[in-house]
């Protein structure tokens, strides 16, 4: 039976490879192998090839001594191995802050799904607010592009995709505005359990891309994820996300509301930097909107779109073109959510805290 695949440096290609192919085609007429994969050697900083003999090996034993296995699977996992493969004590540093970031995030995935049964507690798909319905179609879309990447052996673009969803589709946007609902809404509501569902799909799919590159990180988490130690990230495979009817619509909205989200973005950080406000929940932005953005805006609520931007107040005004600016919010602030909601003065907590606090909350939030 002919191998699945031979496995070597590239220097093999006038060796091993070629002689493998000249001896199988001439006794069987067919290639000994189904798949070739080549790979660089490992060089320096310098661009010079590591080897005993020229003293200028990093010992991968002494790596995994300091830093632990997956630091330098890490490493492997997200170098390009279609040429030399660089490594240096300034890569590996690098290397740690990508896991120090992936970490935090799977950190902060499992401890909002502490209080979460999902054969209790999940909502149905129909029934979950539009931001978690968006984030579902975006994390299926992720899935399908990483599981192509593995099965091309595109490791480094896989952990590419993998490091970005954490970065920037997670911790920079849908995280950031999940933490009101997550926080400040009654454990049960419809709403934080819809937050909750959409996050265990995530999370599951996460660690299981993670396998690969980080199989000890990615089956600690698993453990915790799943509440079973006779289970392992290990023995499962990614599998669709539950299908969102509307997900072409709901890519196209969230595709503008973003747009407009980072160039609110920016100019909260402007307000932030000339003392304006002194954070996001300070705020209330002023859409002078043309036409086409009114629309797009008018997909939410100006209350949800508070919660989208993550300030105390959104007003959309019309205007030819598009311009956005930034004021302090005229209100006191909740001491319990920091939003700016209270009227005339700083007092008590805001109606929707004491309504939270009751056990009651509103389930028409979408974001």
């Amino acid at each position: 039976t002919r191998p699945d695949m031979y496995l070597e440096g590239s220097d093999q290609h006038r060796g091993w490879f070629m002689s493998s192919l000249m001896t199988g085609c001439a006794l069987h007429g067919k290639a000994p192998f189904r798949q070739i994969l080549t790979h660089g050697f490992v060089v320096g900083a310098d661009g010079r090839k590591m080897s005993k003999s020229e003293g200028n090996a990093l010992s991968p034993q002494a790596l995994i001594s300091k830093h632990g296995a997956d630091i330098l699977r890490l490493w492997v996992a997200t170098t390009d191995y279609g040429a030399e493969i660089a490594l240096s004590d300034e890569i590996i540093a690098r290397n740690i802050e990508t896991y120090r970031r992936i970490r935090n995030t799977i950190r902060f995935l499992l401890a909002n799904l502490s209080d979460y049964n999902p054969s209790a507690d999940a909502v149905p798909v129909a029934k979950l607010a539009e931001l978690d319905r968006y984030m579902l179609v975006v994390v299926e879309n992720w899935r399908q592009q990483v599981a192509q990447l593995y099965d091309r052996y595109e490791f480094h673009h896989a952990m590419q995709a993998i490091h970005r969803l954490c970065l920037i589709d997670l911790g920079n946007f849908y995280l950031d505005i999940l933490k009101d609902r997550l926080y400040t809404l009654p454990a049960a509501s419809h709403s934080r359990r819809s937050a909750q569902t959409a996050l265990h799909h995530i999370t599951r799919q996460l660690l299981i891309a993670l396998v690969p590159a980080l199989p000890f990180t990615a089956d600690e988490a698993w453990q915790v994820f799943v509440d079973d130690d006779s289970d392992s990230a290990i023995l499962h495979t990614l599998q669709p996300l539950p299908q969102v009817a509307d997900s072409e619509s709901l890519l196209a909205k969230y595709e503008k509301l973003r747009a407009l989200r980072a160039e609110a973005g920016r100019k909260l950080e402007e307000a932030r930097t000339s003392g304006v406000i002194r954070a996001n929940l300070d705020a209330k932005v002023t859409f002078a909107a043309s036409s086409a953005d009114r629309q797009t805006l008018a997909g939410l609520s100006t209350e949800d779109l508070a919660y989208f931007l993550i300030v105390s107040q959104v007003e959309v005004t019309e205007a030819k073109e598009t311009s956005i600016s930034v004021s302090a919010a005229s209100a006191g602030k909740c001491p319990r959510c920091w939003r700016r909601c209270l009227g005339d003065g700083d007092g008590e907590i805001c109606q929707r805290c004491t309504d939270a606090l009751a056990g009651t909350s509103d389930s028409s939030r979408q974001v």
